[in-house]
């Protein structure tokens, strides 16, 4: 499963929108939904945001498998 899936999923796990973890992770909306939308891939101080307001892992979110799709980009 890629990244932008992984974030949307965890995030609807949660019932929060993309505005409440964006305010969380201390981004703007803009950003976290260019992260959730496979745009773009977050820094590793933004990722270890995200997976705060998520009560998740860095580990869960954030593997090799989840970042395949940007490959060759």
């Amino acid at each position: 499963m890629i990244l932008n899936t992984k974030l949307k999923n965890k995030r609807e796990e949660k019932g929060l929108t993309q505005a409440e973890i964006a305010y969380q992770a201390k981004v703007s909306l803009r950003a976290y939904q260019y992260y959730e939308n496979g745009e773009r891939v977050p820094d590793v101080l933004t990722a270890i945001l995200i997976v705060g307001a998520l009560n998740s892992t860095v580990e869960e979110l954030f593997n090799a498998t989840s970042l395949e799709y940007h490959k060759g980009k």
